[in-house]
């Protein structure tokens, strides 16, 4: 449930879900040291799917920022460990469903969400995901399903009527979203889902969903809070940011082309990012790329995307094989040609979004390919999906072991930034010995690699030392050291932190360095043009340099890139304030 609710490495709520996949993967481990038949999935979609994984484990080794690649590794390890946790261990088929219930039973809960926030706020639904069209991915793993049960002539009445009604809440959350992206995947994935369906549909049940379809089509055309009109919903060149998104996939493009075979490192794209943004046309926030396998190929070298790739044809080469060897009629292709279609969804959506970057969306995944896996596995030759467990008493304690360190890995990395929180809401309401307090708390528990508090207590001293007549010469001089001590070792932990060089430019200014201050700001808006901070310390030195020209033109730049009203005010008002000197300049130095 927590997973939910996580948004990024800075987001506490990934730890509880972790965890909670760390004790059912310790509890089967148990199961497989008492049971003499355990077996663990070795189908060729599986292994490919571990190649993937320990690739992007490898790549730990090289990224420039570490604490930032390893919250993500654990949010995409969360995919293969519970695939692990459902396929092994004691009655895998009675656990399998059961998470397959209960995650239609809570996706279709998600879906009546998003209608009640679609109709409350007016605005399109996100929910607790961190925008419309993550939201839209995940209410589709349950809309697909849901949607094969209910048409398929095969599933009990009950089961159809519940699973109906799910389906009736996936739909109208769905377009709650307003997401096009999302709807247009489910469509594939539907037309997919019917055309091989299509010997055992129930017709009346369809058709009674095709009616319940229309009226929420309808409703929600009536309803829409976009611009245009529900007949322009699938013309995606009427939606202005179109450019935008193509512009943030173009500067993708040449981060890919500067770093072909590492990468920046997992999960590093929006630290890297700013420096390829272009001006006027990208209005994104700069988090993700909007398509995944493009990401992958940003953060951890073009192998990434190749590997992942390989990953989706073997899961569809296993579909093939295991329908083709199904009767028309058996009740199995359901049960097979549902959660892939599930999949197939998130698949084609999450090539124009961040989807296998969403904590609550990898684990429904790997819940769906887990009852894909068992469904394909009873229609396939016994021996190609399971073999035993080799060396019984030694696998399962050796993944004991790699749990405990996981456990390990995501205890630190969440207590690091616990701290690193309860530090900022010190300092922000002034209660300095709790924020130094806790501070060295996340020091103390979280990674060596975390450079927020470094960073932090570095821009306290130099917060202090802003007052030089209220401390010694000795206490200036231990200060500034240890703040530039404080950025040194920060900048080894993430180089490309614009945040890191605005505070080495303050020290500098504080140690009469100004041409050292100088270069450190333009070195922090050469990483991030957005840095409102280093833009407004860069124009004010300018000024006092003698270049209102240069300082005009240094703010005229910052307005060709996102930024709130009250930064574009102040912007604009300085620059009022210095025109008629930049102007002066202007004429008399060309």
């Amino acid at each position: 449930m927590t997973a939910l609710f996580f948004t990024g490495y800075a987001n506490l709520f990934y730890a509880p879900a972790l965890l909670c996949l760390v004790a059912g993967g310790i509890m089967g481990t148990i199961s497989a040291l008492r049971r003499p038949d355990t077996r663990i999935p070795t189908g060729m979609a599986v292994i490919l799917l571990f190649v993937f994984w320990f690739y992007m484990t490898v790549s730990l080794t090289w990224t420039s920022i570490p604490f930032t690649s390893l919250v993500t590794w654990l949010v995409i390890t969360s995919f293969p460990l519970t695939i692990l946790v459902l396929l092994t261990g004691g009655e895998p088929e009675r656990r399998i469903r059961l998470a397959g219930a209960g995650l239609l039973f809570f996706l279709a809960a998600l879906g009546g969400w998003a209608v009640f926030d679609y109709l409350t706020t007016g605005a399109r639904a996100s929910g607790p995901l961190p925008n419309p069209n993550t939201l839209a991915g995940l209410i589709n793993l349950g809309l697909i399903p849901a949607l094969a049960v209910s048409m398929d002539k095969n599933s009990p009445k009950r089961d159809a009527f519940y699973t109906a009604f799910g389906a009736f809440l996936c739909f109208a959350g769905l377009l709650a979203t307003e997401s096009r992206g999302g709807l247009i995947a489910a469509l594939i994935a539907v037309l997919v889902l019917l055309f091989v369906l299509r010997h055992a549909l129930d017709r009346k049940r369809t058709a009674i969903l095709l009616v319940c379809g229309i009226f929420l089509l309808t409703f929600f055309s009536w309803t829409a809070h976009r611009d245009e009109s529900f007949a322009d919903f699938f013309a995606p060149q009427t939606e202005a940011n179109v450019a935008a998104r193509l512009s943030l996939w173009h500067a993708a493009g040449e981060m890919i082309a500067d770093h072909p075979l590492i990468g920046t490192g997992l999960g590093t794209f929006f630290r890297y990012y700013p420096a390829y943004r272009a001006p006027d046309r990208d209005n994104s926030a700069g988090y993700w790329v909007h398509n995944d396998p493009l990401q992958f190929a940003a953060e951890a070298g073009l192998a990434a995307p190749f590997l992942f790739y390989t990953f989706l044809v073997a899961v569809l080469w296993r579909t093939i094989r295991a329908l083709r060897a199904l009767p028309p009629d058996s009740p199995l292709r359901g049960e097979i040609i549902a959660p892939f279609c599930a999949l197939l969804a998130i698949a084609i959506h999450t090539h124009a979004t961040f989807h296998l970057y969403i904590l609550s969306i990898l684990i429904a995944c790997a819940v769906w390919f887990a009852v894909w896996y068992r469904a394909t596995a009873r229609a396939l030759p016994e021996g190609v999906s399971f073999k035993e467990l080799p060396a019984r008493r030694v696998t399962p304690i050796l993944f004991a072991g790699f749990l405990c360190l996981f456990a390990v890995m995501t205890i630190t990395s969440a207590a690091g930034t616990y701290f690193t929180l309860q530090a900022k809401q010190a300092i922000q309401s002034g209660r300095t010995a709790d924020f130094l307090a806790a501070l060295a708390h996340a020091r103390r528990y979280g990674p060596a690699t975390l450079p927020d508090p470094e960073v932090m207590e570095a821009g306290f001293y130099i917060d202090l030392l802003q007052n030089p007549d209220f401390f010694t010469s000795e206490e200036r001089q231990a200060m500034t050291d240890r703040a530039g001590l404080l950025l040194a070792d920060a900048e080894t932990h993430n180089p490309a932190w614009a945040e890191i060089d605005h505070k080495q430019a303050r020290l500098a200014l504080i140690l009469g360095r100004p041409d050292d201050a100088l270069s450190a700001w333009e070195t922090a808006l050469g990483k991030d043009p957005l840095h409102a901070k280093s833009r407004l310390g860069l124009a004010a030195l300018l000024m006092r340099q003698g270049a209102p020209a240069k300082a005009y033109d240094l703010l005229e730049q910052g307005l060709h890139y996102p930024r709130s009203q009250a930064l574009d005010k102040e912007i604009r008002t300085l620059m009022t304030q210095i025109e008629p000197l930049a102007r002066l300049q202007k004429i008399h130095q060309p």
